[in-house]
């Protein structure tokens, strides 16, 4: 919060809006790029042949462009107020081992191993309070807030497999994935940098850092938990009213 507090103060000290130049909302409009990834882990485990097999999967999001929208309202000469919306979809690799009983004997597991994809979506809406300032045709905000998120993750539910007499190994044939959800609370700050073409119309540059802790159940698998969100850089076409 160290970083979000200075960001503040650093927008707050910047000169206000002349009264030629005010506006009371500013729409952001454009895209950016989610960087950095995720990696976590799920085990699934169910009886087959009166033993457990188990199949242990690790995964890793990969970076990924996305949307962002947001409209800053200002209440007052330097502060205001933001909602904003942000899709990342990623892709999710994984790669699994797997231990399954042998349908004969006790205690003769026979392993199997193999990678499969999948996809991992970020929705979030964001609400902050942002400090704005403005200097020539340059407009520079900051905002900390709270953010809600909506995760969908497809993970890995079984492993299918084929096997032959005498059943000492399988070859695997499917790895069906079931997606799961969850909404998870966050934060989020950030700060732009605005170049007003006219008073109506601008393009800009920010960078935003959100994160959440979400939790995903799968059939057969304990809770996996996983951070969220990230750090977002972006820009596009500003809309002043």
């Amino acid at each position: 919060m160290r970083a979000a507090t200075a960001l503040l103060l650093f927008c707050a000290a910047a000169p206000a809006f002349g009264s030629d130049d005010a506006y009371r909302v500013k729409l952001l409009l454009g895209g950016g790029y989610e960087v950095g990834t995720h990696s976590f882990n799920q085990t699934v485990s169910f009886e087959q042949f009166a033993e457990a097999a188990i199949i242990t999967t690790a995964y890793e999001a990969e970076a990924a462009p996305g949307f962002d929208v947001a409209a800053q309202f200002n209440a007052f000469k330097r502060i205001g107020f933001s909602l904003a919306g942000t899709l990342y979809e990623r892709d999710l690799g994984g790669s699994f081992e797997a231990s399954f009983p042998h349908p004969l004997f006790f205690d003769q597991p026979r392993a199997a191993a193999g990678v499969l994809t999948g996809k991992l979506q970020e929705r979030a809406g964001h609400a902050s309070v942002v400090v704005f300032g403005h200097d020539g045709s340059l407009d520079f905000s900051g905002w900390v807030g709270v953010s809600l998120f909506k995760v969908e993750a497809d993970l890995l539910t079984n492993v299918t497999y084929s096997h032959a007499d005498p059943y000492d190994s399988v070859t695997v044939t499917s790895t069906p994935v079931t997606t799961v959800s969850d909404e998870p609370v966050g934060f989020n700050l950030g700060a732009s940098l605005d170049y007003r073409f006219s008073r109506k119309v601008g393009l800009g540059i920010q960078g935003r850092f959100s994160q959440a802790k979400a939790k995903l159940t799968a059939p057969n698998a304990a809770e996996t938990e996983l951070d969220v969100g990230g750090f977002q850089a972006g820009g596009g076409i500003r809309l002043y009213f």
